[in-house]
């Protein structure tokens, strides 16, 4: 089988198989003619590779399906929902990380069967919720889990536009049993030690941005400060356990008007009766001290929405 026809077969390019043959995963029959080198290939070895990308889907392809970032795959892999495939050969044909299709199938039907409104009130996009994370891994596989059970309170809708995967939970599940910061307990929780050893020691700029509850100019602001520091090897990377540790101890007012339930510039209505001192700017304030000041009004409104109406203002029956 020729190069060009082996491509059409597995569904990629020649250069995909080139890499192959360079990486000495695919070994090709040579004939050589006068002016130039045909590369032939075993089709029993085209058939084998078929299969085997048969059984298995790229982690890019059912993050489009999903709308899940990667760490909320690596977490999913992490608690057995999803299982990992490891094969070199396909990996090159498919562009990275894998899943077996025997484990992803089943979780895409699922997923497709949740129910779908739009314009949906008192529900929050599984993204937004996590912004109410800070100081922790967010917890997707923990509640992506609790869903497949059936213990996710409410359930999840799809709130997508024009058909794109866009999840979301009851807002008031999020705030309730989902957001909070390193010292909290929360119902759904993930520890970096329940990767089982497959953490990747790296994150990237938009994984960064995430687990820091901020923007690209606001990772850019850090980076000029010296607070954030690139891999240097690897300048679009920066270690994990650095963004951890960062993490734990500033946090960001984003994540905070997340869990007042305020759009962020409405934040300082809500805090300047508070005196914060510790600022790295752009929004960073010290985690233990703006903490204490998210945790106060939190307790405050709980109590507040369970206080009973007040008897005055209560409509009184007419008297005839």
């Amino acid at each position: 089988m020729s190069s060009k026809g082996a491509a059409y077969e597995l569904g990629v390019t020649p250069g995909a198989l080139k890499q192959l043959v360079e990486a000495k995963l695919l070994a090709p029959i040579r004939s050589r003619r006068a002016r130039y080198e045909v590369s032939l290939f075993a089709e029993g070895d085209i058939r084998s590779l078929q299969t085997a990308c048969d059984s298995a889907v790229s982690y890019r392809w059912f993050q489009s399906m999903t709308d899940l970032p990667e760490i909320a795959v690596e977490q999913l892999v992490a608690l057995d929902h999803l299982e990992d495939r490891l094969d070199p050969a396909v990996e090159i044909l498919k562009g990275g990380k894998l899943l077996t299709a025997k484990s992803a199938h089943p979780f895409l039907t699922r997923f497709d069967r949740v129910p779908h409104r739009l314009g949906a009130e008192g529900w929050s996009r599984l993204r937004d919720a996590f912004l109410g994370v800070g100081g922790r891994e967010k917890p997707w596989g923990p509640v992506l889990g609790a869903w497949l059970d059936g213990s996710l309170p409410g359930g999840p809708i799809n709130v997508g536009l024009g058909g794109e995967p866009t999840l979301a939970i009851y807002t008031a599940v999020a705030r309730t049993i989902i957001m909070g910061g390193p010292s909290s307990a929360p119902w759904f929780g993930f520890e970096s030690n329940q990767y089982k050893g497959s953490a990747r020691n790296w994150l990237s700029p938009g994984e960064t941005a995430s687990y820091l509850n901020c923007s690209a100019v606001e990772i850019s602001y850090l980076l000029e400060k010296g607070h954030l520091l690139p891999i240097p090897e690897e300048r679009t990377r920066y270690r994990r356990r650095e963004v951890e540790e960062f993490s734990e101890a500033w946090m960001n007012t984003r994540e905070a008007a997340a869990r007042l339930g305020v759009m962020p510039r409405h934040l300082w209505r809500h805090l300047e009766a508070y005196d914060l001192k510790s600022s790295l700017g752009r929004g960073f304030h010290k985690r233990d001290e703006l903490e204490r000041i998210v945790e106060k009004e939190v307790r405050a409104r709980r109590v507040q929405s369970y206080a009973p109406l007040n008897h005055s203002r209560r409509r009184q029956p007419s008297i005839r």
